[in-house]
């Protein structure tokens, strides 16, 4: 059998990314201090929120996803890949050409334990501080346990206020369809610890 060889995913997708659509006109920034100039409008690697039934129709791919299941969100790593921790995904990100597309969403879940200490939020402020020092566009996070949104599964009249960030947006997690709430439970938890 041959061996396996292993790349980083912005090696592979850095060369495919830096015009995403070379016949869309470029636009101006919307406001003064956007670092977007002449982004083409709606290139993105994928559609927010879109991940959960375009995966529905795509076959297995090679990094083990079964056919029909989700594939990721945005930028965001598939689930389960993302063994590095969250600087990792970051640093990754930052080096794939995103700036020229609009809407890449990141989605992170970290430990709700994470930032029960004043430790904790400063390793979050610090995460925040290389996210912009990396010129990075948009992440999202997500802080409530697997253990929650299990339960939340199985006793939604319990959980009638949990809020979530899904892919662009914040909804109720107990109005999700079934297959949108498992693959938020999916995604990688980080301890920021």
């Amino acid at each position: 059998m041959p061996e396996a060889i292993l790349v980083e995913p912005e090696e592979v997708l850095a060369p495919l990314v830096p015009s995403p659509h070379p016949f869309v006109p470029a636009r101006e920034p919307c406001r003064e201090s956007a670092s977007r100039a002449n982004s083409p409008p709606g290139s993105a690697a994928t559609r927010r929120a879109a991940n959960v039934p375009l995966g529905a129709s795509v076959g297995a791919t090679p990094d083990g996803r079964r056919a029909g299941e989700p594939i990721a969100e945005g930028v965001s790593p598939v689930h389960g890949c993302d063994t590095g921790g969250p600087t990792k995904v970051l640093r990754s990100l930052s080096r794939l050409p995103t700036i020229k597309s609009i809407a890449q969403l990141l989605n992170l879940r970290l430990s709700p334990g994470s930032l029960e200490s004043e430790e904790g939020l400063n390793r979050l402020v610090a995460l925040l501080k290389g996210f912009r020092s990396l010129k990075l566009w948009h992440v999202q996070f997500n802080t409530v346990s697997t253990e929650a949104l299990l339960e939340a599964q199985k006793h939604p009249e319990k959980y009638r206020d949990l809020v979530v960030r899904v892919a662009g947006y914040s909804a109720l997690f107990v109005t999700l369809d079934r297959a949108t709430q498992d693959d938020i439970i999916r995604r990688t938890s980080y301890n920021l610890n």
